[in-house]
Protein backbone atom coordinates (compact mmCIF):
# COMPACT_ATOMS: atom_id res chain seq x y z
CA UNK A 1 0.00 0.00 0.00
CA UNK A 2 2.76 2.46 0.93
CA UNK A 3 4.58 1.81 -2.35
CA UNK A 4 1.36 2.44 -4.26
CA UNK A 5 0.88 5.78 -2.52
CA UNK A 6 4.50 6.73 -3.16
CA UNK A 7 4.08 5.80 -6.82
CA UNK A 8 0.94 7.90 -7.14
CA UNK A 9 2.64 10.86 -5.49
CA UNK A 10 5.57 10.50 -7.89
CA UNK A 11 3.21 10.39 -10.89
CA UNK A 12 1.43 13.53 -9.67
CA UNK A 13 4.72 15.37 -9.18
CA UNK A 14 6.09 14.38 -12.58
CA UNK A 15 2.78 14.93 -14.33
CA UNK A 16 3.02 11.78 -16.44
CA UNK A 17 5.73 13.40 -18.54
CA UNK A 18 3.47 16.11 -19.91
CA UNK A 19 4.17 19.81 -19.99
CA UNK A 20 0.87 21.22 -18.78
CA UNK A 21 -0.13 24.45 -20.51
CA UNK A 22 -2.33 27.08 -19.00
CA UNK A 23 -3.08 30.72 -19.71
CA UNK A 24 -0.53 32.16 -17.29
CA UNK A 25 1.92 34.73 -18.58
CA UNK A 26 4.94 32.48 -18.20
CA UNK A 27 3.23 29.70 -20.17
CA UNK A 28 2.17 32.13 -22.88
CA UNK A 29 5.76 33.33 -23.20
CA UNK A 30 7.12 29.77 -23.19
CA UNK A 31 4.63 28.04 -25.47
CA UNK A 32 3.39 30.96 -27.55
CA UNK A 33 -0.13 32.23 -27.77
CA UNK A 34 -3.09 32.26 -30.05
CA UNK A 35 -3.15 36.07 -30.31
CA UNK A 36 -4.08 37.14 -33.81
CA UNK A 37 -4.26 40.53 -35.46
CA UNK A 38 -2.98 42.67 -38.29
CA UNK A 39 0.54 42.10 -39.57
CA UNK A 40 1.52 45.46 -38.04
CA UNK A 41 0.21 44.39 -34.63
CA UNK A 42 1.94 41.01 -34.81
CA UNK A 43 5.24 42.69 -35.74
CA UNK A 44 4.88 45.11 -32.81
CA UNK A 45 3.91 42.24 -30.53
CA UNK A 46 7.09 40.38 -31.52
CA UNK A 47 9.06 43.43 -30.37
CA UNK A 48 7.13 43.54 -27.10
CA UNK A 49 7.77 39.82 -26.59
CA UNK A 50 11.52 40.41 -26.54
CA UNK A 51 11.60 43.90 -25.03
CA UNK A 52 8.54 44.41 -22.80
CA UNK A 53 6.81 41.27 -21.58
CA UNK A 54 9.59 40.25 -19.17
CA UNK A 55 8.48 43.15 -16.94
CA UNK A 56 4.99 43.81 -18.32
CA UNK A 57 3.90 40.18 -18.58
CA UNK A 58 0.22 40.92 -18.05
CA UNK A 59 0.23 42.50 -21.52
CA UNK A 60 1.31 39.27 -23.19
CA UNK A 61 -2.26 38.03 -23.59
CA UNK A 62 -3.66 41.34 -24.88
CA UNK A 63 -4.93 41.79 -28.39
CA UNK A 64 -4.85 45.10 -30.24
CA UNK A 65 -8.20 46.28 -28.84
CA UNK A 66 -7.00 45.63 -25.29
CA UNK A 67 -3.90 47.79 -25.78
CA UNK A 68 -6.29 50.58 -26.79
CA UNK A 69 -8.91 50.01 -24.08
CA UNK A 70 -6.22 49.77 -21.38
CA UNK A 71 -4.79 53.12 -22.47
CA UNK A 72 -1.40 51.93 -23.67
CA UNK A 73 -2.12 52.93 -27.28
CA UNK A 74 -4.16 55.72 -28.84
CA UNK A 75 -4.96 54.87 -32.44
CA UNK A 76 -2.92 56.91 -34.94
CA UNK A 77 -1.36 59.06 -32.18
CA UNK A 78 2.25 58.52 -31.22
CA UNK A 79 2.32 61.44 -28.74
CA UNK A 80 -0.70 60.09 -26.84
CA UNK A 81 0.37 56.43 -26.86
CA UNK A 82 2.07 55.63 -23.56
CA UNK A 83 3.84 52.62 -25.03
CA UNK A 84 5.47 54.72 -27.73
CA UNK A 85 6.38 57.70 -25.57
CA UNK A 86 7.98 55.42 -22.97
CA UNK A 87 10.19 53.65 -25.51
CA UNK A 88 11.19 57.00 -26.99
CA UNK A 89 11.79 58.46 -23.52
CA UNK A 90 13.93 61.56 -23.41
CA UNK A 91 13.63 62.28 -27.13
CA UNK A 92 9.92 63.03 -26.61
CA UNK A 93 10.28 65.05 -23.39
CA UNK A 94 8.72 62.19 -21.41
CA UNK A 95 10.83 60.85 -18.57
CA UNK A 96 11.74 57.19 -18.43
CA UNK A 97 13.20 55.28 -21.33
CA UNK A 98 11.97 51.73 -21.71
CA UNK A 99 13.02 49.04 -21.58
CA UNK A 100 15.02 49.72 -18.43
CA UNK A 101 17.39 46.86 -19.27
CA UNK A 102 18.68 48.63 -22.36
CA UNK A 103 17.87 50.41 -25.56
CA UNK A 104 15.34 49.26 -28.08
CA UNK A 105 16.58 49.15 -31.67
CA UNK A 106 15.46 51.70 -34.22
CA UNK A 107 13.94 48.88 -36.30
CA UNK A 108 11.88 47.77 -33.30
CA UNK A 109 10.72 51.34 -32.69
CA UNK A 110 9.64 51.57 -36.34
CA UNK A 111 7.58 48.37 -35.95
CA UNK A 112 5.71 49.82 -32.98
CA UNK A 113 5.33 53.22 -34.67
CA UNK A 114 3.97 51.60 -37.86
CA UNK A 115 1.45 49.62 -35.83
CA UNK A 116 0.16 52.65 -33.92
CA UNK A 117 -0.09 54.88 -36.99
CA UNK A 118 -1.84 52.11 -38.92
CA UNK A 119 -4.67 51.64 -36.42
Amino acid sequence: MQKTVQFLILIMMVGCGRNPYNSSTSDALKYGSNITGSSNFLAARAVMLTSCFACHGSWSSWNEAQFISNGRIVAASLDNSILYTRIRGNSTSFVGDMPVSGNISSEDIVAIKTWILGI
